[in-house]
């Protein structure tokens, strides 16, 4: 039941955008988009008290020096605590992390940290899920995902998010050539924001003294005047040194669509800890003629009432 509640949400995030939900704004307000020339960096400031005027120059500023809070690190493996949400109860779930920067984001189930009953593994080239205890997985290429496809989403715009940090989507990396194409508020609070056709990216920014520059949220959401919004929040905190820089050891997800239900998202919390820099491991993962291919949707028609 608990590896059901897991499966649910990855296959969830995998329909993120083909049947949207209605967009609920958490914590009040939606931070305000404003366009930007992504060539000069220009921006439309559009009204709002104590909305900050800025120039090309200081918006550059503040998007590097959040950029620059990047960790160096090319290897993180980690034990990892997930509590998983869907309303109505809080299920605990024992697992390992492994990520190598530019090839793999591994997520691994098991519960007690015995045997391994799920997998998640985002590279480059595709995505997998296994499902160890019924032998069933789902694999694909990003470009057969048509939401991913449509926005220009891809395995470096995941990988970002899992090592809080900035990106542009159909980028693989963001460095000062991209710098420009974000836009920044500082009403309320700090935020970078970038646009992209039907998507609205939201970088939610430290200002204290100690930890300026961290990225505290990220939040994706999709508009679709159709079928209602898609929305996605990762929350950052526990920040703890990794080098030189500083590394969230708590993640909190929330996912809400009308893939899964319209009245409810899905919540995973992942707690890191046993922290280490191993790189000696595969990958890539061979998955076993034993095993039988399904979608997304086969396995959430597997788990309909099931909480």
């Amino acid at each position: 039941m608990k590896k059901h509640l897991f499966i649910s949400f990855l296959a969830a995030a995998l329909l993120l955008g083909a049947c949207g939900t209605k967009n609920k704004v958490v914590d009040g307000k939606k931070p305000k988009t404003q366009k930007t020339d992504a060539q000069t960096g220009a921006t439309a400031q559009t009204g709002g008290a104590g909305t900050a005027t800025m120039d090309a120059a200081q918006k550059l500023n503040i998007v590097r020096s959040t950029a620059d809070q990047a960790v160096y690190q090319r290897n993180v493996v980690a034990k990892i605590d997930f509590t998983v949400n869907t309303g109505s109860k809080d299920i605990t779930l024992d697992g390992q992390l492994r990520m190598k920067r530019d090839e793999v984001i591994r997520l691994q189930i098991s519960p007690l940290g015995l045997v391994e009953v799920a997998r998640i593994e985002f590279t480059p080239d595709y995505v997998l899920l296994m499902d160890r205890v019924h032998k069933t997985y789902i694999k694909g290429r990003y470009d057969e995902i048509g939401f991913l496809r449509r926005n220009g989403l891809n395995f470096y715009s995941l990988q970002a998010l899992f090592w809080n940090q900035l990106f542009v989507p159909g980028k693989n990396k963001v460095g000062e050539a991209e710098y420009a194409m974000y836009d920044v508020d500082l009403t309320p609070v700090r935020h970078i924001l970038f646009k992209q056709n039907r998507m609205d990216f939201a970088w939610t920014v430290a200002e204290g003294a100690s930890d300026a520059g961290r990225i505290n949220q990220a939040t994706v959401t999709y508009a679709d005047p159709n079928s209602g919004d898609s929305k996605l929040e990762w929350n950052y905190s526990d920040f703890r040194s990794m080098g030189s820089k500083w590394f969230p050891y708590d993640h909190q997800v929330k996912f809400s669509s009308a893939a899964v239900n319209a009245k409810k998202a899905v919540k995973v919390r992942m707690k890191i800890n046993k922290v280490t820099d191993d790189g000696g491991w595969d990958t890539q993962t061979s998955v076993s003629d034993k095993y039988k291919k399904v979608t997304a949707e086969d396995i959430l028609q597997q788990i309909t009432g099931r909480e």
